[in-house]
């Protein structure tokens, strides 16, 4: 192979793993919403007793948890604010945040039944695969918030697997220890995450970044 042949092949290596660097990286470090979208669920607006209401999920692959959020119906604030705990199936809390009332929190995502889902950031935990966690959310009787009642059909992250729906037995916030079951839940907790890379992924990524390196040398060669 001659000299220009050889260039043009490392050229072509280089170019392929700028593109690798991008594929990789890009989607693995950006947030990513849980509950993407529910539709056919009931809109409860009148919260009879105070109750921490959430659903039981587990992840495909470890990610890294970024923030919390609340569903706002209408999208026009929140009328009180709400605690988000986040526990695994042991009943252990591994992380909390409060979404304040307004429109202070930000939101992201797309519309979910005419409302959006509002998120603080916390910080960041690594969450496993394969392990059972419960996320839910505060209610209190005459908050003037509403959340998805059970659902219908529910829409999710690929990582995510919502595989129970929960709800505290006593008038107040505790972990949800009624498990009801099911592939639905009381939508209004939500949570925002980045996808941690595979090892065979992280070892593309590593080949990727030498050869950018290597045709670096090159030119300053």
């Amino acid at each position: 192979m001659g000299q220009g042949q050889r260039n043009r092949a490392v050229t072509w290596i280089c170019w392929m793993a700028a593109v690798a660097v991008g594929c990789i990286v890009s989607p693995a470090f950006a947030d990513q919403i849980a509950v993407r979208d529910e539709t056919g669920g009931v809109i409860v607006t009148e919260i009879i007793t105070s109750a921490a209401r959430g659903w039981g999920f587990e992840l495909s692959q470890p990610v890294t948890l970024t923030a919390l959020g609340v569903w706002d119906d209408g999208g026009d604030g929140l009328t009180s604010a709400h605690t988000v705990d986040l526990w695994n199936g042991g009943a252990t809390l591994l992380t909390s945040a409060t979404i304040p009332t307004g429109t202070v929190a930000a939101a992201a995502g797309g519309a979910v039944q005419g409302g959006v889902f509002r998120y603080e950031p916390i910080t960041p935990i690594v969450l496993a695969a394969g392990t059972q966690y419960v996320v839910a959310m505060s209610t209190a009787r005459g908050d003037g918030d509403a959340f998805i009642n059970f659902g219908g059909t529910t829409t999710t992250d690929p990582l995510v697997t919502i595989n129970e729906f929960r709800l505290a037995n006593l008038n107040g916030f505790a972990f949800p220890n009624q498990n009801f079951g099911g592939t639905s839940g009381y939508f209004g907790p939500n949570f925002e995450f980045s996808a941690i890379p595979e090892p065979s992924s992280l070892a593309l990524l590593g080949i990727a970044i030498a050869a950018v390196g290597f045709m670096r040398r090159r030119k300053a060669a």
